[in-house]
């Protein structure tokens, strides 16, 4: 059995049973890992440190060269957008598995300082807080939900992790998706809003 000292221990629970069979436990520090805030803006609640995000968006595909292609979402951009300015003065990630959401979301978030990346560049690193843009609704999903990528991303966050994606797009990958197994997660900690283009919205099952 192996500790694990970096996570909230309602990210680390998560991942032992979905990744790792229950072969990792917290160390004691975990349980008092935890953001706070004076804010009352929703998502930053203390007490909820697995957030989901329903976005009703559509990826849309670019290419960026002869070969290759990739993918941006504009509306988790800018859910994204509404986000990021209630967390001044914390130490953010901001993870896509998509190039060209990763792109866009370094423009638009040009005033912050926040660090943006791929999954495979946010390798080793940690922060504060982890947002994940799934950005995919369609058949790319089966490359945004990949296990070992989503584990790599949603263990970088110390406090609190945010997950951004299409609910109903979730809802049709399998039963044992860890994507499809977060959201089910957030919701039995009532932690759950839709981005509704102005604001965020509690979801109930």
């Amino acid at each position: 059995m192996r500790k694990h000292y970096r996570s909230n221990v309602k990210i680390i629970n998560f991942v032992a049973k979905h990744v790792y069979n229950n072969e990792i436990v917290p160390d004691s520090r975990c349980f008092n890992l935890s953001l706070h805030i004076k804010s009352d803006f929703p998502l930053l609640d203390p007490l909820k440190q697995v957030v989901f995000v329903h976005v009703n968006g559509r990826e849309v595909k670019v290419t960026e060269n002869k070969v290759s292609k990739s993918l941006y979402n504009e509306m988790e951009i800018k859910a994204i957008k509404e986000i990021v300015p209630w967390l001044r003065g914390v130490e953010v990630g901001i993870i896509s598995p998509y190039r060209a959401q990763r792109n866009r979301l370094v423009e638009e978030l040009s005033d912050y300082d926040v660090e943006i990346n791929t999954v495979d560049a946010f390798q080793g690193r940690e922060k504060d807080v982890i947002i994940f843009s799934v950005t995919a609704t369609t058949n790319d999903l089966k490359f945004a939900t990949n296990k070992r990528r989503l584990n790599v991303a949603f263990t970088r966050a110390r406090y609190k992790l945010i997950v951004l994606g299409n609910e109903n797009s979730i809802r049709n990958l399998p039963n044992d998706n860890l994507l499809r197994n977060y959201v089910e997660y957030a919701y039995a900690n009532n932690s759950v809003w839709a981005y509704e283009g102005g604001g965020f919205v509690l979801k109930n099952l």
